[in-house]
This record gives C-alpha cells, sequence and structure tokens, in this order.
C-alpha cells in the first residue's frame, strides 16, 4: 500500500511553519552578539563645536591600546559652559567600554579617523593615572585630547 501524496493545503501549512521557523531562528541568532558582548559602562568626551566630531557616530568604534574595546552610543548633545566664547558649546560623545577598563580624569582619548576619512573613531591613549579616578555617582566626562 502507497502513501498518499500531500494535499496542496497540507503543503501550504508545512511552508508557513518552516518560514516562521527560519524567522524565529533568525530572531534568536541576532541577539547572540549581545549575550557574548561583555559587561560595559558608559563614558563621556567632550569635543569642541569647533574641532567638529566629523566621522563620529553611533556605532562607531572606541580603541584602547589599538585593540576594538567599546563603541559609541551617542553623539551631538550640545552643551554650553563657562569660558570664552568660542570654546563655550561643545559636543558630547557618549561611549561604552568593557567594565575593565576603567578611565581616569585624566585620560588621553583622541578623535581619529579611517584612512579614506570618512569613518570616526575614539582612541585612547592613556586611561589615566590612579588618584584621578571617578568617584561613584560621578558624571564620567573626560575632554577630548588635540
Amino acid at each position: 500500500m502507497s502513501a498518499e501524496a500531500p494535499t496542496s493545503t497540507q503543503l501550504r501549512r508545512l511552508g508557513a511553519v518552516v518560514i516562521l521557523l527560519i524567522i524565529g531562528i533568525g530572531y534568536v541568532v541576532s541577539w547572540i552578539p549581545d549575550w557574548l558582548r561583555p559587561e560595559s559602562e558608559t563614558w563621556a568626551v567632550t569635543v569642541p563645536v569647533r574641532d567638529g566630531a566629523g566621522g563620529l557616530e553611533v556605532g562607531s568604534r572606541v580603541l584602547v591600546g589599538g585593540m576594538p574595546r567599546g563603541r559609541v552610543v551617542d553623539v551631538g548633545d550640545i552643551r554650553t559652559k563657562q569660558g570664552p566664547p568660542r570654546s563655550r558649546e561643545m559636543i558630547i560623545v557618549e561611549f561604552e567600554l568593557d567594565e575593565e577598563v576603567v578611565l581616569a580624569r585624566n585620560a588621553v582619548i583622541r578623535q581619529g579617523t579611517s584612512t579614506a576619512g570618512n569613518i570616526g573613531f575614539l582612541d585612547i591613549k592613556y586611561v589615566g593615572g590612579p588618584g584621578q579616578t571617578f568617584k561613584p555617582g560621578e558624571d564620567r566626562i573626560i575632554p577630548i585630547s588635540r
């Protein structure tokens, strides 16, 4: 006795189930990088408007010692501070760093761009000294170095 061929309704249902499974697996797989990413802390660096934050955008890399250790999460919240008129406006660039990287007030952070000049990144040259660390709850904002 031979098996009957599936009807067109059964084939459509099977196709729908397969498509839903593929979409579900794709959704779950898209979260894997977030699960594997180490815990991070949010920091901020100020860039004078006159210098600009060219090339820096959400998702730009943050390098420590030439190795990627974080990413930019926000760019552009302009704040006004006291001082000479030309230096009053600052661009705030917020970035996440791996939890084991701790910055101090005297950290040396430079803005860089790729060879093509269209992709920006933050390069942390020096994390700062132990006597200059931020206290818990204190704003972690560091001026960018030139």
